[in-house]
């Protein structure tokens, strides 16, 4: 508990035990403090118990197919867990995969990059996460990869508002571009 509250609370007594004699004695400070952290442990515990037990998702999903086996079955369980782990692999996967089609198609590129991760990471050891923000050539491929080929539409689709011309393309008044 915040020794503030605890202090406030203290004077508060303090002022009262001029209507109930003898209360300054039976709640020192140090008495107080100890009977509020009691008392907030008591209360709170349940609370920091269900905060400290969280359950995986596969918890969860297990849980609910206890209450409910004919929806929740073995094979829904599965197949949910696989879409996310495949998910959440595969946007990364693409992204890398994009990346050294880049860099392979860009050899005087991908010997600059070789040439800076040389320089500053030798071959020592494998370049770590800690390394990224001393490698501003690396940062600047990882930015226009994600840039050129993003893991998902990032922008609103834009209307051009009159007739142009891009790249030697007419593009007429009211057509839709979406970054896709």
């Amino acid at each position: 508990m915040d020794s503030t509250v605890a202090q406030e609370i203290s004077k508060f007594l303090a002022t009262m035990s001029s209507d109930l004699p003898g209360l300054s004695e039976v709640f020192s400070m140090e008495t107080l403090v100890w009977k509020l952290r009691l008392l907030g442990s008591w209360l709170l515990g349940p609370v920091e118990e269900k905060k400290k037990k969280k359950k995986t998702l596969l918890e969860i999903l297990l849980s609910l197919q206890d209450a409910n086996p004919e929806y929740y079955t073995d094979e829904m369980t599965k197949s949910l867990s696989q879409a996310l782990l495949h998910g959440g692999i595969n946007t990364s996967v693409e992204t890398m995969e994009w990346a050294m089609t880049l860099l392979l198609n860009n050899p005087h590129v991908l010997h600059k990059a070789q040439t800076e991760i040389d320089s500053f990471v030798r071959c020592d050891r494998l370049v770590n996460e800690a390394d990224l923000s001393k490698l501003p050539y690396l940062q600047c491929i990882i930015k226009e990869t994600l840039r050129m080929h993003p893991i998902a539409p990032l922008l609103l689709p834009h209307e051009s508002s009159k007739d142009c011309v891009v790249g030697g393309y007419h593009i007429p008044h009211g057509t839709m571009f979406v970054n896709v």
